[in-house]
């Protein structure tokens, strides 16, 4: 059934508009609308709602100052019929179901023409319980010393002072939105809702809300609104050009009002701030942590060789993927290398990039390592550490020779890898983390799986995205380049210079270097030392690489 709606006093533009029952429209302040009342005090952004639904025109009322027809106030949602005069504050507007119907004398000129250069009001004053809950929630944000202490304080704080059904945290994956938090605990999520929404926050990076979705492009299962909740909100927790995620509302009886979005605009602002930092400071305490560790290869993937150029092509190849990434190579090669260069040309590339050393973590510590622990889980642990896999959320955990993880650590890894969740040693529930997943071995993990040694599973989902990294050998042609850089490494720490001569090269060159990059390193580190000039020469190399050579 089509219908008319025509403003009879006061400013809104347009000043009459055809109604289609495929097409609901919506009223307010904001320009976003389809009907814009650009001066009225009394309005709120998105102020009501006019659709079409089991054959009757209806009025969803979402203003601070209500709506009126025919003068009775609007509890929700009213049914509208011929003739009946919708009040917004000191707008007047005429409902006709027919849309041939005359508008009548009364009806007032097109002023989408007009020009009002009066400021448009920025909203309600905050209550005092509203007030008292922000400064209670910025209070805690602060002080938070951990991303998910952050996720929880934040959640909770819109939980309670909206009254919402249900509240999270989420990721902005659209494909599989993970949730870094949600309250209540045991609550369910609707799977489907919350990838529209996400969609749409990762696409637009602005808040999104059901209600005033007017152009119907969120979608459920069931229709337009989603069988579990009558209404959502979904808000970027963006600083500057970045969006961290969204903090999604949803309610399941009622529907939010222009308040509970204002408040729940304030502490998305506040968290994502807090969040920058906080995600800021673990990125440096990860980059600190490696520097310590001290990684012999430096930093960058060097050589111009067909092999390299290959390489990197592939890296970046794997590093688009969410699934993990197994690299393969022998002893010294740059498999952590290649990990991090990957890690830094993929969408995780500002996040931390985090080592778990297994060959190198007692047996009995590497799971508490991994995955953190609770006070009292166990002898020591006199406080809560939340391990590697929180510190790389986010991010990238890198597993240097997977192949000595404890077939129990293997079992948590696969559940971290299928479905994003650990659980810290003593703790009574699940954690989540977004992470990246890649590791790194010298050993046929075929064989590993058949000697009993490896997990069938595990090595399954590893090797989905398999890189090779050669050998030095297999690039011979770097070796010039690698070694200059190693020197004029040295050269900065030092404060003295070193060169190659020509025979030097060519044995460099023609050495079959079964420790790799590595290994090259130690022999000009050794050979800078010992060398009786600046000038590092065949009989230096000869003297620490053995009889025999060249």
């Amino acid at each position: 059934m089509h219908a008319r709606l025509a403003v009879l006093d006061g400013n809104a533009q347009p000043s009459a508009i055809d109604l289609a029952p495929e097409r609901p429209i919506s009223i307010g302040r904001s320009r976003d609308n389809t009907v814009v009342i650009p001066n009225e005090d009394q309005a709120s952004r998105m102020h009501a709602r006019l659709y079409f639904e089991n054959g009757r025109w209806l009025l969803r009322d979402f203003g601070l100052n209500g709506t009126r027809i025919d003068s009775a106030r609007v509890n929700q949602v009213a049914e509208l019929a011929d003739g009946n005069e919708i009040r917004i504050g000191s707008v007047r507007f005429r409902f006709q179901s027919r849309a041939s119907a005359t508008l009548g004398p009364s009806t007032v000129a097109d002023r989408a023409s007009g020009s009002d250069t009066r400021q448009v009001p920025v909203g309600p004053r905050w209550k005092s319980d509203e007030l008292s809950a922000l400064h209670q929630f910025t209070t805690s944000a602060v002080e938070a010393r951990e991303l998910p202490e952050l996720a929880r304080i934040a959640v909770q704080s819109v939980f309670f002072q909206t009254g919402a059904a249900l509240a999270g945290l989420f990721t902005l994956d659209p494909s599989d939105p993970i949730p870094k938090f949600i309250w209540p605990e045991a609550a369910k999520v609707d799977e489907h809702l919350a990838r529209q929404l996400t969609r749409r926050v990762q696409r637009d990076h602005q808040l999104v809300w059901l209600a005033e979705d007017t152009s119907a492009t969120i979608q459920t299962q069931s229709g337009t609104m989603s069988g579990m909740f009558a209404d959502a909100l979904a808000l970027p927790l963006k600083s500057g050009r970045h969006v961290y995620g969204a903090i999604h509302l949803y309610k399941s009886g009622g529907y939010f009002s222009e308040r509970d979005r204002k408040f729940a605009e304030a502490v998305a602002s506040f968290t994502a701030s807090v969040w920058r930092g906080l995600k800021g400071r673990r990125v440096l305490e990860a980059e600190v942590a490696r520097l310590r560790a001290t990684s012999p290869d430096g930093d960058e993937l060097l050589g111009d060789s067909p092999t390299m150029v290959e390489l990197r092509a592939e890296l970046t190849r794997a590093a688009a993927g969410a699934r993990p990434v197994l690299f393969r190579g022998e002893p010294g090669a740059g498999k952590e290398l290649a990990a991090r260069q990957a890690h830094r040309r993929g969408p995780r590339g500002e996040g931390p990039f985090v080592t778990v050393r297994c060959s190198t973590i007692t047996a009995g510590l590497i799971e508490a390592e991994m995955f953190g622990y609770r006070k009292g889980a166990f002898s020591g642990a006199d406080r809560n550490y939340s391990g590697l896999v929180a510190q790389a959320d986010d991010g990238t955990l890198f597993l240097d020779e997977i192949t000595d993880l404890s077939i129990d650590c293997q079992a948590k890894l696969l559940k971290l890898i299928e479905r994003r969740t650990y659980r810290a040693v003593g703790a009574t529930y699940d954690s989540r983390a977004d992470v990246k997943v890649m590791a790194g071995t010298r050993k046929d993990l075929a064989a590993e799986v058949k000697a009993g040694h490896f997990r069938a599973d595990l090595h399954g989902a590893l090797k989905t995205t398999e890189v090779l990294i050669p050998p030095l050998r297999a690039h011979a042609d770097d070796v010039p380049h690698l070694a200059q850089y190693f020197l004029d490494r040295l050269a900065a720490e030092c404060r003295r210079e070193w060169t190659l001569t020509p025979e030097a090269v060519r044995l460099l060159r023609e050495r079959p270097w079964p420790g790799n990059v590595r290994q090259l390193k130690s022999v000009l580190g050794h050979a800078a030392t010992t060398a009786t000039g600046d000038a590092i020469t065949a009989e230096d190399l000869r003297g620490i690489l053995g009889p025999g050579v060249g």
